[in-house]
């Protein structure tokens, strides 16, 4: 009902409830049997939902999609509906009184000919995800409260809101580029066409993968120039490298990526980097990203109060901000900035604060203090 951006919802109306509610005490009998699921091949649910629309006077099949089938991150591999809800559509052709009345809900376009063209279906009905009063408005399109009629389900312009002109001038705009781009070409001749497996993951990606990674840290505070650390005075000392983010692999890639030929986090890459060189470098979880947990601060602590350098790593991931999720606050997570003091009161030399996120932060108190 809410499609892919949505907070929360003061009340949500589901078409089963809004219907059930409207039909109280005027002697219909309203029943609901989950005869599928979107996409599940399941057939487990069909006898019991062919055995009530066998039974009943008026059948009401509602059918959608939801966010595994669309959304942001989500392409649709077909224009109609889910195979499993046509298959049970067809078995209850076969058992009902009258004509089926079929409710789509979907964010886009399906192709729903079958359903429109033939005349076992009494009406066809398509809404959106218009939010949480969507069973409420069905249940009143069903009851007579209000009428969809007369409506397309995609808003054509006025004659006049657009000429030949501008049309011809985005074409040719778009013929431009694809020629450019070699659209046209033989395929011999298209250079994205020769590219295969081998292409992906060379020594050259590698270089540019690590050079925009490089790029794309800001130093913020650097007193007494602390850092860089340089390693010959670090021999036989200890580092301790703290969580939540010091091996962190998903978070580091934000909201968007594929698969990829390797996945190096902050804590590997350090170990890595001193590995042979009698440095000690230890790392400990001292907490979750906002998990208000504490159970890990005492070890951590102890970590800390043992170590030579202190590098602790906070941030923030897809849970606090993301394409659905907006944040609450500009701070570091509360159960962060805890850790941070209490290592504050132990460590023997000042703390090194690594923060990953997609987004600003206050970070006066990390700044400030020294």
């Amino acid at each position: 009902m809410q499609g892919s951006y949505f907070g929360k919802a003061p009340f949500l109306i589901d078409p089963v409830t809004a219907i059930k509610a409207m039909a109280t005490g005027k002697l219909i009998d309203v029943e609901f049997v989950n005869g599928c699921k979107i996409k599940d091949p399941d057939e487990s649910g069909f006898s019991a939902a062919i055995e009530l629309a066998r039974s009943v006077d008026i059948v009401i099949f509602f059918g959608e999609l939801d966010q595994s089938i669309e959304g942001e991150s989500v392409d649709r591999t077909s224009i109609t509906v889910p195979d499993i809800q046509f298959s049970l559509i067809h078995q209850l052709e076969k058992v009902v009184r009258s004509s089926i009345h079929v409710v789509i809900m979907s964010g886009s376009g399906l192709d729903l000919t079958y359903i429109h063209d033939s005349p076992q279906f009494g009406s066809l009905i398509w809404m959106g995800y218009a939010g949480q009063s969507d069973g409420l408005a069905i249940s009143n399109v069903v009851f007579d409260q209000y009428n969809p009629g007369g409506r397309l389900p995609i808003t054509m312009y006025s004659a006049s809101y657009v000429d030949d002109v501008n049309i011809d001038r985005a074409l040719e705009r778009t013929f431009n580029v694809l020629t450019r781009l070699g659209w046209f070409d033989p395929p011999e001749q298209q250079f994205y066409r020769q590219l295969t497996k081998a292409d992906v993951d060379t020594p050259q990606s590698r270089k540019l993968s690590l050079e925009s990674a490089q790029d794309s840290i800001i130093l913020l505070k650097n007193v007494n120039r602390s850092m860089p650390l340089h390693i010959d005075p670090l021999i036989n000392k200890k580092i301790a490298l703290i969580e939540p983010t010091a091996n962190a692999t998903e978070s580091m890639q934000e909201s968007y990526f594929g698969k990829t030929p390797f996945l190096i986090d902050p804590g590997a890459a350090i170990k890595a980097m001193t590995a042979g060189k009698l440095i000690d470098v230890e790392f400990m979880n001292g907490c979750k990203i906002k998990d208000p947990d504490e159970s890990g601060f005492s070890v951590a602590i102890e970590l800390a109060r043992s170590a030579d350098i202190v590098i602790l790593f906070g941030g923030l991931d897809q849970s606090i901000e993301g394409e659905s999720v907006d944040h609450t606050s500009i701070t570091v997570p509360d159960i962060q900035l805890s850790l941070i003091h209490q290592l504050e009161k132990v460590v023997r030399s000042p703390i090194h604060v690594v923060i990953i996120s997609d987004s600003g932060l206050d970070l006066t108190y990390i700044r400030v203090s020294p």
